[in-house]
């Protein structure tokens, strides 16, 4: 029998190392890019009556920084150079794509 288990989290440099070694996979999910954030704008405003001409593509650089959940609610992630680093430098540390790649077997 082959238990998954699935956790993320915004933070994940606030981990400490025993979860990390415990979790054999970690892969960095980085957020959307302008063009994703509009498809998602699409889908969220899909059932909604704009007014005609409305553009979601004025929206591309001014949700910057927003993950898909966050186009609901506001931004979760500060998305300047110092937080974005401090993620990317996590996922060198310890995700996927660093130096720390695994098999898809998890070992």
């Amino acid at each position: 029998m082959r238990i998954l288990i699935l956790g993320a989290a915004n933070r994940p440099f606030d981990l400490d190392d025993a979860v990390i070694r415990r979790l054999p996979r970690r892969i960095y999910v980085d957020l959307p890019d302008a063009a994703n954030r509009v498809k998602i704008l699409n889908m969220i405003l899909a059932h909604e009556h704009l007014e005609s001409g409305f553009s979601f593509e004025k929206f591309e650089y001014e949700t910057e920084g927003y993950s898909g959940s966050d186009l609901k609610v506001g931004p979760s992630v500060a998305y300047d150079a110092t937080s974005m680093n401090e993620l990317w430098k996590w996922n060198e540390q310890y995700g996927e794509g660093g130096s720390r790649r695994k098999s898809p077997f998890g070992f």
